[in-house]
């Protein structure tokens, strides 16, 4: 049974990567172009740059600054979007034709926890976005603010996450009620086979170890179902030391392990959901 539905997520994986934007490596850089287009993009000391005769010629896009950390062609609609993020100053940016214009998404609140440290030159912002494949407007960002001195760059991740329902403007979702534990890392995605509200997000928080396989991490799942209005636990899994969580198409995954005594190997669990609330 496990065999044949990890034999199931990497079918829908590997047909979900047949429609990703292109990407290649050439003299050391990241280039990408949209699907259907000829047009190379890359990302080369902050700026962000395009050529439209195989890359024999660059021009940069001056509207976007230099301070660009991230450049990233939207997976699930390659033929079009693109996002560029200025993570010095909090700034995503999106095109929705090919990179012919560029248009900065606000928020009705800072991205930063403490606003007072945007004006910080060694403060910076790391996102994380997702957009739903069943509905274009629908994109949601976690992030994680950073310090930097000339030696070590230090992240702490936010319980923040950011939403935006038209495709242009972010509101931010309410926070969630993490449990005790650093937090370390915070993603969510949307989740459904059609356009919906639901959100499912991820949080990695530190703990003490407790056993084989737990690595001193605690992973929690918790779900919105009116785009970050509200959030609950999934009632699934808190009693669960969960692994990983992802979505395969219309699928969600999620990994658990349960400690065994010593000299017993732990066991895996794999589970299914079509709907996002009951798994199998």
């Amino acid at each position: 049974m496990l065999a044949s539905r990890l034999l199931a997520l990497t079918c829908v994986g590997l047909t979900l990567a047949a429609g990703q934007p292109r990407v290649s490596l050439t003299d050391d850089l990241r280039v990408s172009a949209f699907a259907g287009s000829a047009d190379l993009w890359r990302l080369n000391n902050g700026s962000v740059s395009v050529s439209t005769d195989g890359g024999a010629n660059w021009a940069t896009v001056d509207s976007l600054g230099h301070d660009i950390e991230s450049f990233k062609i939207d997976e699930n609609f390659p033929e079009s979007r693109a996002f560029a993020i200025d993570s010095k100053r909090g700034r995503i940016f999106q095109s929705v034709d090919q990179g012919r214009a560029w248009t900065e998404m606000l928020s009705d609140a800072s991205f930063w926890d403490n606003p007072e440290d945007e004006a910080n030159p060694l403060a910076s912002l790391w996102f994380s976005m997702q957009t739903n494949p069943y509905a274009r407007e629908d994109v949601v960002v976690t992030l994680s603010q950073c310090l930097e001195n000339e030696y070590v760059r230090r992240c702490n991740a936010s319980k923040n996450a950011f939403i935006s329902t038209d495709g242009e403007y972010f509101r931010r979702a309410t926070e969630i009620a993490a449990p005790k534990g650093q937090l370390l890392d915070n993603r969510c995605r949307f989740f459904g086979a059609e356009a919906g509200p639901r959100v499912i997000c991820q949080l990695r928080l530190s703990q003490q170890p407790q056993g084989e396989g737990y690595q001193g991490l605690n992973v929690k799942l918790f779900y919105s179902d009116d785009h970050g209005e509200t959030f609950a636990a999934l009632e699934e899994f808190e009693h669960r030391s969960v692994m990983s969580s992802m979505t395969f198409g219309g699928l969600d995954a999620v990994t658990t392990i349960e400690a065994k005594k010593s000299h017993q190997q732990s066991a895996y669990q794999l589970w299914l959901s079509r709907d996002g609330s009951h798994y199998e």
